[in-house]
């Protein structure tokens, strides 16, 4: 399990520290369920990650200060 676990990590840094994944990733989360139900795509940060549900413009630059590679 250590060992996958060290491949996961590896993967997941690769990841967040390539911009276009990033930028990627941010359309397709919905911050709200209001956006979720509205778009019926995407993936709900709420229930997906436990993360509050917020407004699309408050939600992408929280985001931006928060989704680490070190949280």
């Amino acid at each position: 399990m250590e060992k996958v676990l060290e491949y996961v990590v590896a993967a997941n840094t690769a990841q967040m520290n390539a911009p276009a994944c990033v930028d990627e990733l941010k359309t397709w989360i919905r911050f709200s369920a209001d956006e979720a139900a509205r778009t019926g795509d995407g993936l709900f940060v709420g229930g997906a990650s436990g993360n509050p549900a917020m407004p699309r413009w408050l939600g992408s630059r929280m985001m931006g200060m928060f989704f680490t590679t070190k949280s």
